[in-house]
């Protein structure tokens, strides 16, 4: 048996009708069809996808258990149950909408399903039984949605629909790839084990009306960084938050709860910050220090914003959420002239850095910006000595005045596409920056840029030379620099404020050195000046995957490349690339 068409006349499929039919590959159920028992399809390894007709309320206990080949389902309108262990061990399963009738996702009814990566959810759903998606090691994404005024569909990442009451226990153990939830403020209460060794998670934002945190709650989630407790919880169940190692900061908004045993066993590097004014704390909470909670911030009705800063520095971990609202903003100067700050954590929900927030943090060494980030001020990390590399995310599109200037140990720079503009002295005094990567889509460098970076020695440009400030020029006092540009681009001469400007065009160089040498092959290169090149190589043009092999500098011109490697591949295919 392998494709199956149940009747018209038929509205109930029996309880194990088609349990352990392997070869089972395709079932057609008609519209008439209001019940679907227990185990109807269970061990069925052949089946591919299906679709259950409207008519359909129910997915009984064990219905698509172990259909070890089942990879879409498309639920009816109707469905409202989705029983327990309806779709267990479900190995090839990738993503499962359900429809804006479910009201409850029953014990197990995901359990095991290994290839699971997401799950959309109707603003219907109340209960999350226990352990129904435990062991869905890759799911990266819960996601509500439902249907507005216009009728149109809106999605919410990373959140549980506003209708959810209950998540039971166990219900996301072992999601490894989740990175981010959001619980609604309908749940009160979040049962023992709910999120245990969801080891990727990093963000989780708990609703205001929690009163408890359950035995073993996040236990392993060992990339968990932060997290804020609600005023009304009173108990923190035991090894809550035991095992996440990543775990820095731990932010109570409201009195001293009861703690169990081992609330933060194995998660050493935990401090605990409490507010002015609450209630009933020591010097210590579970065994771990606490601290008066050391930032000022305003909110509006939808985010808010860091004011101030009182604390000592070192290892900074700043709150995803205040008073239940995101941290989209960091204000003027928060963390200026904090010199015995070293690192920063910045929540992924921050899209605005404001003008000197860490102005003058010299004993900043390392810091990522969050990739939604959108602005950063001027003089934002003026005179951050410490600071060694920074990477530019994607959606800034203007580097202010000053922004970076006096980061004397700044050797790397990345620039993202996008980017427009370079204001006046944004790097000045970067005097270990050796070469920027320019993107083509930045049209103005302001005066002074790049003033006395003295060991800048190439600026690579991959568009149309942008205009260049008024008065002094980009590269004042800077003398060891040369321009590179790219063959096909307009708008270059021979200098650019009295810098040499050079067709950066690199030509295998044929002769002795070209060819295969005692199992190694190898050519030369040469470019007019003094560039670096990135030298990439592949196996297959079809499909390339390039991988870095060599950084090559044309010293006088001239660069000898070897590459050891090339012996062991069949094929090698080489490619130039600006640094």
């Amino acid at each position: 048996m392998t494709n199956v068409t149940i009747p018209a006349s038929v509205t109930r499929i029996d309880p194990g009708a088609f349990a352990e039919c392997s070869g089972l590959t395709g079932v057609m159920i008609p519209g008439g069809v209001t019940d679907i028992e227990e185990n109807v399809f269970s061990y069925c390894s052949g089946l591919t996808s299906i679709t259950l007709p409207d008519s359909v309320a129910s997915i009984a206990e064990g219905t698509f258990m172990y259909c070890t080949g089942l990879a879409s389902v498309t639920l009816g309108d109707g469905v409202d149950n989705i029983g327990s262990e309806a779709f267990y061990g479900c190995s090839s399963l990738t993503s499962v909408t359900l429809g804006n009738g479910v009201g409850n996702i029953g014990t197990e009814a995901f359990c095991g399903c290994t290839s699971l990566t997401n799950v959309l959810m109707g603003n219907a759903v109340t209960n999350i039984g226990i352990s129904a998606f435990m062991g869905c090691a890759s799911l990266i994404g819960v996601k509500s949605w439902w249907k507005t005024g216009c009728g149109e569909t809106a999605v919410t990442n990373a959140a549980l629909p506003d209708s959810v009451i209950s998540i039971g226990g166990g219900a996301f153990s072992g999601c490894a790839a989740l990175t981010g939830m959001t619980i609604p403020g309908s749940v009160t209460e979040i049962s023992d084990y709910a999120f245990n060794r969801c080891t990727g998670l990093r963000r989780v934002t708990l609703p205001s009306g929690l009163t408890a945190l359950a035995t073993s709650v996040f236990e392993g989630c060992s990339s968990l960084v932060s997290v804020t407790i609600p005023a009304g919880v009173s108990s923190v169940g035991d090894s809550a938050f035991a095992s996440c190692g990543s775990l820095a900061a731990v932010w109570f908004t409201g009195n001293a709860p009861d703690a169990g045993s081992d609330v933060f066993s194995g998660s050493a590097n935990v401090t605990v910050y409490i507010r002015q004014g609450t209630m009933e704390w020591d010097t210590t909470f579970a065994g771990r220090p606490v601290v008066l909670f050391p930032f000022t911030y305003s909110v509006t009705d939808s985010a808010a914003t860091l004011t101030g800063y009182t604390g000592a520095g070192g290892a900074v971990v700043i709150p995803d959420v205040l008073e239940n609202l995101p941290v989209t903003g960091i204000g003027e100067y928060v963390f200026g002239k904090c010199g015995n700050m070293t690192s920063v954590r910045i929540p992924e929900s921050v899209t605005h850095i404001g003008v000197g927030a860490f102005d003058c943090c010299s004993g900043l060494t390392n810091i990522a910006l969050p990739e939604g980030l959108v602005s950063i001020g001027r003089s934002a990390f003026e005179a951050c000595w410490g600071l060694t590399a920074i990477k530019i995310p994607p959606q800034v599109t203007r580097i202010e005045d000053s922004t970076f200037g006096f980061c004397r140990n700044l050797t790397r720079v990345e620039l993202p596409d996008g980017l427009v503009f370079i204001g006046v002295n944004a790097f000045y005094l970067c005097d270990r920056l050796v070469s920027v990567r320019i993107p083509a889509s930045v049209t103005t460098i302001d005066r002074q840029a790049f003033m006395t970076c003295s060991a800048l020695t190439g600026l690579y440009f991959l568009g149309n030379a942008p205009s260049f400030g008024t008065g002094a020029g980009p590269f004042y006092e800077t003398g060891n620099v040369t321009v590179y540009y790219l063959p096909g681009i307009t708008g270059w001469g021979a200098w650019v404020d009295d810098r040499p400007a050079v067709l950066w065009n690199p030509q295998v160089q044929g002769g002795a050195g070209f060819g295969m040498r005692s199992g190694q092959f190898g050519f030369g290169l040469t470019n007019a000046g003094s560039p670096v090149v990135l030298i990439e190589a592949c196996t297959n043009l079809a499909e390339p995957v390039w991988v870095p092999v060599s950084t090559n500098t044309l010293a006088g011109g001239f660069s000898a490349f070897s590459d050891t490697q090339a012996a062991s591949h069949p094929a090698r295919f080489y490619r130039f690339r600006m640094p």
